[in-house]
């Protein structure tokens, strides 16, 4: 069987990269769209994408394995006749930053090691390389709203 395994270190603290492998719309900022994922034990959910003639254009997937800040994996199938797969992703603390280990594996046969190594690997790999930043590098919806919202109290003080 054929295996991605990837390893990168973001500046960014544990909690950061956690909500980008687990926010719905952070997925959607550097993977694939996604209005059903859940960060827990058996959740089923679909990964959407643009169709192609070799692909249908969604992935259907399931949490098998989470630990929150720590581990996150789930099934993948991509298409009806391929085998499924596994994505797992590992966290650990590195320095101030987030050291991410990342494997999708099971990918069988010739046309399997064909997938990973030319299509799927190179797709992770902007992923991680590139595209996470998007999330990594912006602000959590919460800081973005509490720097957008003006103080709403004159002088700035709230006495309830």
């Amino acid at each position: 069987m054929t295996s991605i395994k990837l390893e990168r270190r973001y500046r960014h603290p544990i909690k950061r990269v956690w909500r980008a492998l687990t926010d719905r719309a952070a997925i959607g900022e550097w993977g694939m769209k996604t209005d059903d994922f859940e960060p827990r034990v058996g959740a089923k959910f679909v990964l959407r994408g643009e169709p192609n003639r070799y692909w249908r254009g969604f992935v259907e997937c399931e949490v098998v394995e989470c630990i929150p800040e720590k581990v996150l994996a789930y099934t993948w199938r991509g298409n009806e006749k391929e085998p499924l797969t596994l994505v797992r992703f590992l966290l650990e603390a590195d320095g101030d930053g987030t050291k991410l280990s990342f494997e999708h594996s099971g990918f069988r046969g010739i046309g399997g090691f064909m997938l990973a190594r030319f299509v799927m690997g190179p797709g992770w790999k902007k992923m991680f390389n590139d595209r996470i930043f998007r999330v990594l590098e912006a602000p959590a919806p919460a800081e973005a709203s509490a720097k957008a919202a003006p103080n709403p109290v004159p002088g700035g003080v709230h006495h309830p």
